[in-house]
């Protein structure tokens, strides 16, 4: 029996999880909500829908604090 997720066509590339960056896609202009970006420094998963984008690094390289700060 396939999963909830499986069974609904959910795919995982969207799903936001612990130390990825979540940065805004649209906002006013001028405002802080246009293009902030954020840490998902909790144990929860998050489904982020067309208005967000979801940067992964690869935690052997990067630390995702330091790509969060530089942006």
């Amino acid at each position: 029996m396939p999963s909830y997720f499986e069974a609904n066509n959910f795919d995982e590339r969207y799903l936001l999880i612990k130390e990825d960056i979540a940065i805004s896609l649209t906002g006013s202009n001028g405002k802080r909500d246009y293009g902030f970006a954020v840490i998902n420094e909790t144990d929860e998963s998050y489904w982020v829908n067309q208005r967000l984008a979801i940067i992964r690094v690869d935690k052997e390289r990067v630390l995702s604090k330091y790509l969060n700060y530089l942006m």
